[in-house]
C-alpha cells in the first residue's frame, strides 16, 4: 500500500504533524518522508495517473469539491 501526504501549509499544525510523521519514519523502515515532490518514485507516478483517468471515467460517481467541503466542514461556510 502507499500513500502520499501532501501539506501546503507551514503553521504550527501543519509542523506538529510532519514532525510527528518524521519521529514516526526513524522507529518504522516502511514510513518514507520525501520532502520534495519530485523525489516521487515512478510507481507513485503510475499510480496518480491511474487514478486521474479513473477518475474522467467515473466523474459521476462521488462527491464533488463543495460537496466534499460541506461534508468536512458542515458548521462552516464554504
Amino acid at each position: 500500500m502507499s500513500i502520499t501526504v501532501k501539506i501546503n501549509n507551514t503553521g504550527v499544525q501543519a509542523e506538529s504533524i510532519i514532525n510527528m510523521l518524521k519521529v514516526l519514519a526513524e522507529d518504522y523502515d516502511f514510513i518514507k518522508i520525501l520532502d520534495n515532490m519530485e523525489e516521487l518514485p515512478e510507481l507513485t507516478t503510475d499510480e496518480y495517473t491511474k487514478r486521474h483517468n479513473y477518475t474522467l471515467e467515473h466523474l459521476g460517481e462521488g462527491l464533488t469539491l463543495n460537496e466534499m467541503e460541506k461534508k468536512l466542514y458542515p458548521n462552516e461556510e464554504v
